[in-house]
């Protein structure tokens, strides 16, 4: 062990000391001798403790240690393809072995060479184990290998649900984990199937392959660690892929059949019967005989299909092939089902369909209330479908939504939909030409508009109308109380993601915020082993701020919730409000859970009035019986949710937050006004008067900053007091409309059945819809040629602009484009001229910063803006297949993943490695301990030296401040010859001296004195 320090600055630093020595000599010359000298000694210390840690003084210490980091595959695709992993035990989901018997044997291997000769070993020598697919997982912590391994070696290879083989993550993820005073060597052991690349170190045009490769050379480079490697040779001898199924983006007639491209591969030694299967909107197209028995021959066969359009604009195919069963105990012709399907996407000019939104039954009210609407818009011969909330969430991706000309929200609540739909629908109006309306439910639910929480959407900005609180209205105001649990647990990644329980929980309470009114009291209590107010109960006039404050909760410490809840109390009980509500969200087991029922009822007796509880169970471990029983045992009215997956934790809480709200509606029975933009509406187009209604949801009209109408926007109908019910503008592309009591024939419109009424509502929808060449089908002169398709991990656009070919093609500016990822991000695509008239670009589809498995795959949308007002969009789409389908899309030749690997060792200066290399193996050999170096280990000294130099400052000002000589002096000086001894000394305490007073010829005063005595005698 030694000391060093490597800046050369230090001695410059330190001989500094010398003339501040000099300087403190001369200037401290009225300090005693003793004084003077230790002040000086403390202020060249303290500068020589400065000058070592501005210099990086360490701790140097020289040691041989070394260290085995190995990441083994654990994928699908080693599962699928490697021989000895299938065939074993039983399978799963996907129809693979749950076991992996090839990585057993790697485990057994590995684990025997690092017992072998491990007394030749150093006593810190460590190994560490990764398994990773999509993503890496730490298996086993650094382990010395001269300590007992029984526990470790029993540990499985096991497989986990998700579908990947990111070999860049794991060769990052061991990078990471290379010790500092070691010389280590990482071991790879894969098939070299990389797939599924997570956002965290591939560029924008890197392959998974050529990701892994450059993470191995940053890691190389950045450490000097080789990476041996260790094949698992893939064998797919029979196996049936289908590669794609090719459409056009669009079609100049739904008259005429699509013409469809299929690519199936076989890779079998022969013949591979089987049944190929084609779907249209989820209904089965019927095939030619010998189409659909279709014999694949070996390599990569290509079958083009020609198919009629049915109704509609958007038009989805889906193609699968089934082998036939093997005969006479023949093996299987096909191994995994999981890359048996391909998608693809058209668009022709044909009319597209108005989608209903049925909402009502949400509530707890009966369904089917928008039937009426349905059956009124039918008989004016415009199709329309109607769907639940739940069904239009799982089908609400923005090419779907091309299938509609317009969307009708019926009673419709914002927690009804996730996010990611609402996001669409708001992207389907501005973005790419469709039609929105809102539409208000009959009591007593009234789930639209400010009433179903769709304050603070993506809705919300789109939409004619506001729905803030009029002003002239006085309602019960509302506080609520947001209790958080941020325990440690609460750290939890959700399904595999980046996000953990405590951000989602976080978003979804400062979600929540936007749902409630300015005037309501909002407070935020964090509770672990102890509970503390994160925002204090206020009014709700700065949610934004309030938000961040919740966003910054971080988890630590356990979980103890009986103090969050009095905090709670102690604040609501003395509110003078309506409605007094506690959500509280927790994911543990709470100390003091017997205190939870008298605090229940504490709350439910609350003088001023009950107060209300809503409790959310997170995760498996939550305390599910104590939070429901909590949530019924309070004041009436509150819920109690259980949340398996997390991210639905944002609905929930506006869900939450909603319930407690008081309508913003008004129940008493008039008659519509038409509006000052009657006139001009196409949807009150030759009406005079409308029957009464029973009610509506209270809106405002929509206000700039000098609160004036916003010009746009056509209020149609009207109430006596002036409140918006019916109005309509244009948002971006398209049109939205809000029509603020219930749809015709139901709840508060019972009475509308007269003719004016049903041409009101046909007028409506026709006027809101989109025009027969929206939707992208680009059949109007002039409308440019799309072509999209997604090859690996990138998105291919094609623009033909007809506008700019020939002489004038580079005049004009490129198209607009813009790109729509499955998650609803919007990209905007600079697209280059390759060609007079055409333009072409390549997108990632490995995007954003979440790096979780399946991160890219979904569908894709393409957008090219209308080139002239009033024109539509040019819309198309292609589909990226998920991690499971791409994970087992093998390659033609079973080397390339072997080539890879070899490429990584060779290019790291690793080893290639067998199984049977690893069965031979011992510890030192797996090691190469006979390379390894002494390498020297540094502790940097800079804590210590800083905090000791803080000390040394403080002695140093003591030193010059306080006369501690004096003590000295006065304690242990001898008197004066001649002088006798005067202190006398008590058993019991120290030698008491009386202070005699000072001589007056001592004082500067009486000095003064006697020179200007001395001056006159001499005048």
């Amino acid at each position: 062990m030694s000391f060093r320090i490597e800046d050369p600055v230090w001695l410059w630093l330190l001989t500094a000391g010398i003339p501040v020595a000099l300087v403190a000599l001369i200037g401290f010359t009225a300090m005693a001798r003793l004084r003077r000298w230790s002040a000086i000694l403390a202020r060249v210390v303290l500068i020589g403790l400065l000058a070592a840690a501005l210099a990086g003084a360490s701790n140097v210490r020289r040691v041989d240690k070394a260290a085995l980091i190995v990441a083994v595959d654990t994928s699908g695709s080693v599962r699928a393809f490697v021989p000895g992993a299938a065939g074993e035990a039983a399978g799963d989901e996907s129809g693979l072995p749950a076991t992996l018997p090839v990585l057993d044997a790697v485990r057994t291997r590995l684990w025997a060479a690092a017992s072998r000769e491990s007394g030749s070993l150093g006593p810190d020598d460590t190994l560490t184990i990764f398994t990773f697919d999509s993503a890496p997982r730490a298996l086993q912590a650094p382990t010395r290998l001269s300590a007992p391994l029984s526990t470790a070696q029993h540990r499985p290879f096991a497989p986990t649900a998700l579908e990947g083989s990111d070999l860049a993550a794991a060769i990052r993820s061991a990078a990471a984990s290379i010790p500092p005073d070691a010389q280590t060597r990482i071991l790879l052991i894969s098939d070299g199937l990389a797939q599924g690349v997570s956002a965290g170190g591939a560029t924008n045009a890197q392959t998974p392959a050529a990701a892994a490769l450059a993470a191995a050379r940053a890691a190389f480079a950045a450490t000097g660690t080789p990476i041996d490697v260790l094949p698992l040779r893939f064998d797919a001898p029979r196996e049936v892929i289908v590669e794609s199924l090719d459409a056009p983006a669009r079609v100049a007639s739904d008259r005429a059949p699509v013409p469809l491209t299929l690519s199936i591969t076989s890779i079998a030694q022969g013949p591979v019967a089987g049944t190929l299967r084609l779907q249209q909107e989820g209904r089965p197209v019927p095939l030619p005989p010998e189409v659909a028995a279709l014999t694949l021959q070996p390599g990569r066969n290509i079958l083009t299909l020609s198919v009629p359009l049915s109704a509609g604009r958007l038009h989805r195919f889906e193609a699968t092939f089934e082998p036939a069963a093997p005969e006479g105990g023949a093996p299987p012709a096909d191994t995994v089902a999981a890359n048996n399907r391909a998608v693809a996407f058209t668009a022709s000019p044909g009319s597209g369909r108005i989608l209903i939104v049925d909402g009502t039954g949400v509530g707890g009210a009966a369904p089917r209330t928008a039937e009426p609407l349905a059956a009124t818009l039918s008989q004016a011969g415009i199709s329309a479908t109607t769907l639940t909330p739940t069904a239009f969430d799982a089908a609400s991706d923005l090419l779907s939504l091309q299938a509609f000309d317009l969307v009708v929200l019926v009673d419709v609540p914002a927690d009804a939909l996730s996010a990611a739909s609402q996001q669409s629908l708001a992207r389907y109006v501005s973005d790419t030409g469709g039609g929105l309306l809102m539409v208000g439910g009959p009591p007593p639910t009234a789930n639209s508009f400010g009433a179903g929480g769709w304050k603070g959407t993506p809705i919300e900005p789109i939409l004619p109308v506001t729905l803030d609180l009029p002003d002239r209205l006085v309602m019960p105001s509302t506080a609520v109380v947001i209790i958080l649990d941020s325990s440690g647990s609460m750290a939890h990644r959700v399904m595999g993601s980046s996000a953990t329980q405590q951000q989602i929980a976080n978003r979804g309470a400062a979600a929540a915020l936007s749902a409630l009114d300015k005037q309501d009291l909002v407070g935020v209590v964090e509770f672990s082993s102890r509970a503390s107010w994160v925002v204090p109960l206020h009014a709700n006039d700065d949610p934004q701020r309030t938000a961040e404050k919740i966003l910054a909760i971080s988890p630590d410490g356990g979980t103890n919730l009986p103090p969050a809840l009095e905090l709670a109390y102690q604040a609501l009980q003395p509110v003078r409000a309506a409605v007094k509500h506690v959500i509280v969200l927790s994911d543990g087991q709470s100390q003091g859970r017997g205190r939870l029922a008298a605090i229940a009822q504490k709350f439910k007796d609350a003088p001023g009035g009950p107060i209300k509880i809503t409790s959310i169970a997170v995760g498996d471990g939550a305390d599910t019986e104590g939070l429901e029983r909590l949530a019924r045992s309070a004041g009436p009215g509150g819920e109690y949710f259980r949340v398996v997956d997390p991210n639905v934790l944002p609905r929930i809480f506006v869900k939450a937050v909603r319930v407690v709200r008081t309508p913003l509606v008004r129940e008493e029975p008039f008659l519509p006004a038409l509006g000052p933009g009657a006139a001009a509406s196409p949807a009150t187009a030759g009406i005079t008067g409308l029957p009464r209604l029973g009610g509506l949801i209270l809106t405002q009209p929509r206000l700039d900053a000098q609160k004036k109408n916003v010009e746009g926007v056509t209020y149609a109908l009207l109430t006596p007091q002036g409140e918006p019910l019916l109005a309509h503008w244009r948002a971006g592309l398209g049109q939205v409309g809000a029509f603020t009591s219930s749809p015709i024939g139901s709840g508060w419109a019972s009475e509308w059945n007269t003719p004016e009424a049903r041409s009101l509502w046909t007028q409506l929808a026709r006027s809101l819809s989109r025009s027969g060449a929206g939707g992208g089908s680009g059949d109007g002169a002039g409308q440019p040629d799309l072509v999209t398709r997604i090859e690996g991990d990138t998105l291919h656009i094609r623009v033909d602009a007809p506008a700019a070919s020939g002489a004038a093609a580079a005049g004009p500016a490129p198209p607009d484009v813009a790109v729509y990822s499955p998650s609803g991000e919007r990209r905007s695509v600079p697209m280059a001229l390759t060609s007079p008239g055409v333009y072409e670009a390549s997108v990632p589809t490995v995007v954003g910063d979440q790096g979780v498995a399946g991160e890219g795959e979904g569908v894709y949308v393409v957008t090219v803006a209308p080139s002239a007002p009033g024109a539509a969009p040019v819309i198309g789409g292609a589909v990226k297949p998920s991690a499971a389908a791409a994970e087992y899309r093998v390659p033609s030749t079973s080397s390339a993943g072997a080539d890879l690997l070899t490429r990584i060792a060779r290019e790291t200066g690793g080893r290639v490695l067998t199984l049977d290399d690893l069965n031979a193996m011992t510890a030192p050999q797996l090691l190469m301990r006979d390379k390894v170096e002494p390498r020297e280990s540094r502790t940097p000294l800079w804590p210590i030296l800083v905090w000791s130099a803080a000390g040394v400052l403080l002695l140093d000002i003591a030193t010059r401040r306080i006369a501690w000589d004096r003590w000295s002096d006065r304690d242990g000086g001898e008197p004066a010859s001649g002088q006798p001894r005067t202190a006398s000394r008590s058993r019991k305490g120290p030698i008491k001296e009386p202070v005699a007073p000072r001589p007056e010829s001592d004082s500067p005063l009486a000095a003064a004195k006697r020179r200007a005595r001395q001056r006159t005698s001499e005048a």
